[in-house]
């Protein structure tokens, strides 16, 4: 080949080079426009790409002209200026510049942005983990709620039928006037029961969408637990349990719902009971607080209740394995109503317990209810 043929086929293809970079760099721009607002690492990597087409497009330009001199297109003195020293170190500097330009920008803005862009990942894996752990939890809801459900109407059908039963009985003429007082008062303790399951059913339907209103009025809190203790002595004299109350010094009156607080204390008092093995001790203790409140704790010496199931027992419907092994029947909805009536008086509820060692659940009554409602 001529060397005049070389000049021209190397000239040939530099400014092909420059053409080909040419298109890079509008490319890089046009790309730098449409990704700029929602891919802020990926505008940085074309900031860089484009300062580095840049530098070879430029370095292209400077030996697409040297080699074009050392042909006839262009005056020979230009290919001997171009070959001088100074000359050729224009895009050696440049390539230094450039580098320099873009470790910068690594360093300036392609970090940060990675960084940003990591965080962000992490906030979507976090959302998602969550997600998925709210759906997961949100079809075992439905699962046990459905499964409660079925339960509650079981429980339901249970004294209906005894009801039933009972007045088909008598309606027949089977059984003498003894027989048919048992009937009866069998059949109002079963109405009653199912009374109490609607009502609770109702109250904390109330309380959840916060239309229960209070009746509040000022009470001796130590007369109320006397009460209730009465109350559930028959109960706790079948298994030989041990009712203990250790009242304050002074008298302590409250200014809350009377039939909500005795509620709660049957509640807890009940399940303290149902739980605790024969011949065991159940212990209230009352206490007041500064401001004029007063905290009344129910401590049992039962089996105990894991520190994973603490905050899951006042959640309506919840029932735990032991209350399979017991013989009086649960709904799930004591603990749950407990909790949103002291919670409707401004006040907390919560437990204290580890397997074994029993439990004492403990709630409060502050001064002032947070819900204000006409005596």
């Amino acid at each position: 080949m001529e060397p005049d043929s070389e000049a021209y086929l190397t000239a040939g293809v530099y400014w092909a080079l420059i053409v080909v970079w040419a298109f890079i760099i509008y490319f890089y721009a046009r790309e730098y426009r449409r990704v700029r607002r929602i891919r802020p690492a990926l505008t940085v990597l074309l900031i860089v790409l484009f300062v580095d087409a840049g530098r070879t497009l430029f370095e292209s330009i400077y030996f697409g002209m040297w080699c074009t001199a050392a042909t006839p297109l262009l005056p020979q003195s230009l290919h001997e200026l171009l070959e001088l020293p100074q000359y050729v170190m224009i895009p050696k500097a440049l390539n230094l510049i450039a580098a320099l330009v873009v470790v910068l920008i690594i360093i300036g803005r392609w970090l940060p942005a990675m960084d940003k862009t990591l965080a962000r990942q992490r906030r979507t894996q976090r959302m998602y983990t969550e997600l998925r752990k709210a759906h997961q939890e949100l079809q075992r809801s439905e699962e046990v709620r459905e499964e409660l459900m079925h339960m509650i109407v079981h429980d339901m059908r249970t004294p209906l039928t005894s009801i039933l039963g009972g007045l088909e009985t008598m309606a027949r003429g089977e059984v003498g006037p003894d027989e048919q007082r048992d009937l009866l008062a069998n059949a109002c303790e079963d109405s009653e029961a199912l009374l109490r399951m609607v009502n609770r059913l109702l109250d904390i339907s109330r309380m959840e969408d916060g239309e229960m209103q209070l009746s509040l009025s000022e009470f001796s809190i130590i007369e109320l637990v006397a009460e209730v203790t009465d109350g559930v002595h028959g109960l706790a004299a079948t298994k030989n349990v041990r009712l203990e109350v250790e009242p304050p010094a002074e008298e302590l009156n409250v200014t809350a719902d009377r039939l909500a607080i005795r509620r709660v204390l049957d509640n807890l008092l009940g399940n303290a009971i149902k739980f605790v093995q024969e011949g065991g001790r159940v212990s209230i203790t009352i206490a007041g607080d500064d401001e004029g409140g007063a905290r009344i704790s129910v401590a049992d010496d039962g089996p105990g209740i894991p520190s994973e199931l603490h905050e899951r027992i006042f959640d309506k419907f919840f029932r735990t394995d032991m209350d399979e092994t017991t013989t009086v029947p649960s709904t799930g909805l004591g603990l749950a109503y407990c909790k949103l009536a002291i919670a409707a008086h401004g006040g907390e509820i919560g437990v204290t317990s580890e397997p074994g060692h029993g439990a004492e659940f403990q709630f409060t009554i502050p001064t002032r209810p947070r819900q204000d409602s006409p005596s």
